[in-house]
């Protein structure tokens, strides 16, 4: 690994440490699993983040819908939770 490579690494796990001190975890669900609740939830952060940049046009509920119907197995969402409740999504 070169310095940078190295830094890059320290300040990964340096935040994977945080993260976890402050009772933040995450969990996957590929697509095949997603539910219509897994992605309202996504599209919610979608739309929170869409906002806070002031974005043109955000793309529909329905768009995500159908990406997950029609490509599963290349969609995979993250979700970031406190506890049992959700606080993120990717």
């Amino acid at each position: 690994m070169k310095g940078r490579q190295i830094a890059n690494e320290i300040d990964r796990v340096g935040l994977r440490l945080k993260l976890r001190k402050a009772g933040i975890t995450f969990h996957r669900i590929r697509g095949e699993d997603a539910t219509e609740e897994d992605w309202k939830f996504f599209y919610t952060c979608y739309l929170h983040t869409h906002h806070l940049y002031q974005s043109p046009v955000p793309l529909t509920f329905e768009f995500f819908l159908q990406i997950g119907r029609t490509m599963p197995a290349n969609i995979l969402l993250i979700f970031a939770a406190r506890g049992e409740q959700r606080i993120g999504a990717a």
